[in-house]
């Protein structure tokens, strides 16, 4: 709970930071008469412009995703006309243009009778350093006539507010410094909020604080490109590449909105509408971004301005058709913020078309809703999900532990259960064995005191039969219990894979369906009774179930370069194989092959408890060795590989 706490009084200290930044005084400067035109063909010249059609505005001029020129006439207002260029007043007249992000800016003024033109803008490189913050500043002519109008032809891409000041002396200095202050209050703002997510995502490792960490690094990237700072931290960078970068930063930064609802949604069981919504939200930003890539802006701006307008109703629609979201905390704060984000993009749409005129939201849809950039508000939700989610996580680690206790207890009860079952089949195998010594060796008696009686021979060998498989089933019985024992205590020694293979084979009489290939010197380092249950339940498995007739493989390589991943570690490995051929009919199930109880209808008439299988997995796993299979039509082949 520690880190959060942190957070806490972090967000605490931020908030008092970004109110007093919210709240500015007045701007100062001089009226101006503000008039604009709309250049339709984008051939209008300078000198035709005095008898044009202007169309007087207020306050900021809105820019929404024009496709041509837009003219503003910029005239000083007689009342303050001498306030800013009479005598006594010092330094030059300045006429300040933001924001930064504006392409292209062209002031024309009259000097000496002609028209002088200028050119800024964040498309072009910045020439004079007269405003050393992010607007675009142009020094007029100080012996200017007191009204005479300056014309600007702007052209930008996506939507901005045109913002004009005409200030001098004193003023100019006032208002740049409060505009760098807040530039850099935001951009430290920004800073501190992405080392808080990193220190979160650090402690936390959660997916939804990564995607955080992201995000406010796309906030930082945007800001730094939009403010200027990139290209001064990057001369060498062109300016289209700096808009470029900005850009794409934009993109990115509304399509991590849309995974970050996604990954905090992901967890309740949302609908499968809601995945094909986000899909399409992330096609929406791929295609943006894509539009961008080849030159269409001004269509990957709009792309992604209707991305950020859909997204918080998306949001919304998977907050409350969700299946597994109960009604807490982390419901309430997501309605809430998206619910506030939906009210933002409802009040920036009104601003942009002029219903709502306030500087403090005109730039709302641009910013993504904060209109200081630094992501404060979108970091606030993140952390008070994450705060949520721990306390969330708490209670269930509280539950798993009680959980686990609960567990232990039974354990501990099945443990003893288990002990005394261990015990009863030692003793039940260890009494049958008794009597069936007994009955083999009287069997075997008779075998001899039996001649010519085909009869009885057939009789004593139906006996013979029937006792070998219960002494077969009593043995793996034995065994497995034997395996299952955790005090089992394995005794590794050094098998040579030849004399070992041999000693199986001698148990057989048609030792020439074996086909052998063992490597010279190759030889097991292992426990010899784990390794030869395993070995000799696989060679019998083949010979009861393959084909009559049919060749067995067998084959004992020395394996030293091992694909890394492929088996665990380990200095060298031993692989043994075997493959035979089966019916057709008789084909078992490779996913339940290792399954103990498991056999294949067709063999049911055969002896055999299909136990044998699970025995040699068991075995392995104790002695550290892989069991694998595979199967090409009627072939299959076991393969173990022993590590040394």
């Amino acid at each position: 709970m520690r880190p959060f706490l942190f957070l806490l009084f972090s967000v605490l200290f931020v908030l008092p930071v970004q109110a007093v930044q919210a709240v500015q005084p007045a701007q100062p400067g001089a009226l101006l008469s503000k008039a604009y035109l709309k250049d339709a063909t984008g051939n209008a010249g300078i000198d035709s412009l005095a008898a044009a059609d202007f169309k007087p505005y207020a306050g900021n001029f809105q820019m929404l995703f024009e496709n041509h020129p837009l003219w503003l006439r910029l005239t000083p207002q007689p009342a303050s006309a001498g306030a800013v260029s009479g005598p006594g007043t010092a330094g030059p007249l300045v006429l300040r243009v933001g924001p930064h992000s504006v392409d292209s800016i062209e002031l024309y003024e009259r000097e000496a009778g002609q028209w002088v033109r200028r050119i800024a803008g964040d498309q072009h490189p910045k020439t004079q350093n007269i405003c050393p913050d992010d607007y675009h500043c142009f020094a007029l002519e100080p012996g200017r006539a007191a009204e005479e109008p300056v014309y600007l032809r702007i052209q930008t891409n996506g939507l901005a507010a045109i913002h004009t000041q005409l200030l001098q002396g004193a003023e100019l200095m006032a208002v740049v410094t409060s505009r760098v202050t807040d530039l850099t209050v935001s951009m430290t703002l920004a800073l501190c909020l992405l080392m808080i997510g990193l220190f979160l995502a650090w402690h936390g490792k959660t997916p939804l604080m990564m995607v955080y960490c992201l995000f406010q690094t796309s906030v930082i990237v945007f800001l730094a490109s939009n403010n200027g700072y990139m290209l001064r931290l990057l001369p060498m960078v062109a300016p289209e590449g700096h808009s470029f970068l900005g850009q794409a930063s934009l993109i990115v930064r509304y399509f991590l909105m849309v995974l970050a609802g996604w990954v905090v949604l992901a967890y309740h069981k949302p609908t499968r509408n809601y995945h094909l919504l986000c899909l399409g939200l992330a096609l929406i930003s791929a295609t943006s971004m894509a539009l961008l890539c080849l030159g269409q802006i001004q269509n990957a701006l709009i792309l992604t301005m209707l991305l950020f307008c859909v997204n918080p109703v998306v949001q919304i629609y998977g907050v409350v058709t969700s299946s597994a979201f109960d009604k807490g905390w982390r419901y309430r704060i997501l309605l809430a913020a998206y619910g506030l984000a939906s009210i933002l993009v409802v009040v920036g749409t009104a601003s942009m078309f002029g219903v709502v005129n306030n500087p403090n939201i005109q730039s709302t849809l641009i910013s993504g809703g904060d209109w200081r950039l630094n992501g404060l508000f979108v970091g606030v939700v993140f952390f008070l999900l994450t705060l949520s989610e721990e306390i969330s996580r708490r209670n269930d680690k509280t539950r798993e532990i009680e959980a686990l206790r609960e567990s232990a207890v039974n354990a501990r009860t099945n443990a003893e259960k288990l002990k005394d079952r261990s015990a009863l089949i030692d003793m039940l195998t260890h009494e049958l064995k008794t009597p069936l010594g007994t009955i083999q060796f009287s069997l075997a008696t008779l075998k001899r005191a039996v001649t010519g009686d085909s009869e009885s021979i057939q009789r004593i060998q139906r006996i013979d039969a029937c006792v070998k498989r219960m002494d077969d089933m009593i043995e793996h019985v034995a065994n497995s219990n034997k395996i299952e024992r955790s005090d089992l205590m394995l005794q590794r020694e050094l098998l040579p894979a030849s004399e070992l293979i041999h000693e199986f084979m001698d148990e057989y009489s048609s030792q020439d369906r074996f086909e052998l290939r063992i490597e010279r010197g190759a030889a097991f380092l292992s426990d010899r009774k784990m390794l030869s249950l395993l070995l000799e339940n696989l060679i019998s498995n083949a010979v009861k179930y393959s084909v009559d007739e049919t060749p067995i493989l067998l084959t004992v390589t020395a394996l030293s370069d091992v694909t890394p991943g492929d088996l665990p570690d380990a200095v060298s490995w031993t692989c043994f194989e075997i493959s035979n051929e089966v019916a057709p009919d008789k084909v078992p199930d490779e996913s339940r092959l290792f399954e103990r109880y498991y056999r294949h209808p067709e063999v049911q008439n055969q002896p055999g408890m299909g136990i044998g299988l699970s025995l040699v997995l068991s075995a392995a796993q104790k002695i550290g060795a892989v069991v694998t299979c595979r199967q090409a039509d009627q072939q299959i082949t076991f393969t173990v590989r022993v590590p040394n």
